[in-house]
């Protein structure tokens, strides 16, 4: 009913691929309307588990530590999710993990950010233990009538109307070790994850549309840097995205117009 309403067809969630951005954060808001549940985002997000994760899920099982963990997520997370980029930033002694959709004027993109953060909390308590509580939450919407399911959740204060949307707590817990991680099987499903990453379709335009919505928002966007992190020189990169049609001051003018224009 739900699907049809949306106008979705109902094979794009029985499929093998991540299921689009747009498409959840459709359902997610017109299942908010109908059942008259402001904070729906947050209940979907609590669903989720390191092992309905899959590969992903068992990749951050088998880190050593909580940081290498999130810094695993931050790498890998396109192959369940490639509508919006995982972020990590330690500054002095706390730390940032931030959700930036690629797309956030999308249909219902206000609750598909509280159902990701909501998300990395519940898998956060997977790594750290059902008690884990970060120190506060960033959401990008207003706040609803009664807050109280978002306290109730977090177990911390959640600002609303914030920049972005973000977990943030002691850049400490990035040290704290995994109980029971297997080094070798952390290796040998990375690997999987990266045949994996390695099958998915983009052009060197797609992936650096994906990396920019997320660094121009932390001043790190310049061509010299993405063209260390994708492992090649800056004239190597400006003749890529030359022969598909663009290049790294378009892309990055354009990333810094759909977030100074989301701001707004």
């Amino acid at each position: 009913g739900l699907l049809a309403e949306a106008g979705l067809d109902p094979r794009v969630f029985g499929g093998s691929k991540p299921v689009p951005f747009t498409a959840v954060g459709c359902l997610i808001a017109l299942a908010a309307e109908r059942t008259r549940c402001p904070h729906l985002g947050l209940l979907v997000g609590q669903q989720t588990s390191l092992a309905s994760l899959g590969l992903l899920g068992g990749l951050l099982r088998n880190c050593a530590s909580v940081g290498e963990a999130l810094r695993a997520l931050e790498a890998h997370a396109c192959v369940r999710d490639r509508g919006a980029v995982v972020g990590l930033g330690v500054h002095d002694d706390i730390a940032v993990l931030s959700y930036a959709p690629h797309e956030p004027e999308a249909e219902g993109a206000t609750l598909h950010l509280e159902r990701a953060l909501a998300t990395l909390t519940t898998l956060l308590r997977g790594l750290c233990g059902p008690d884990w509580a970060p120190l506060e939450v960033l959401l990008p919407r207003s706040a609803p009538h009664d807050t109280a399911p978002y306290t109730g959740f977090f177990r911390a204060p959640v600002r609303f109307d914030q920049e972005t949307a973000a977990l943030v707590f002691p850049a400490a817990l990035l040290q704290q070790p995994i109980a029971g991680a297997d080094p070798a099987l952390r290796q040998r499903v990375e690997d999987r994850i990266r045949r994996l990453e390695a099958e998915q379709v983009s052009t060197l335009t797609d992936k650096l549309r994906e990396y920019l919505q997320t660094a121009v928002t932390r001043q790190r966007c310049t061509a010299e840097r993405v063209a260390r992190l994708k492992l090649v020189n800056r004239r190597t990169l400006s003749r890529r995205l030359r022969a598909e049609g663009t290049s790294f001051r378009q892309l990055a003018n354009e990333a810094q117009f759909r977030v100074a224009k989301y701001l707004l």
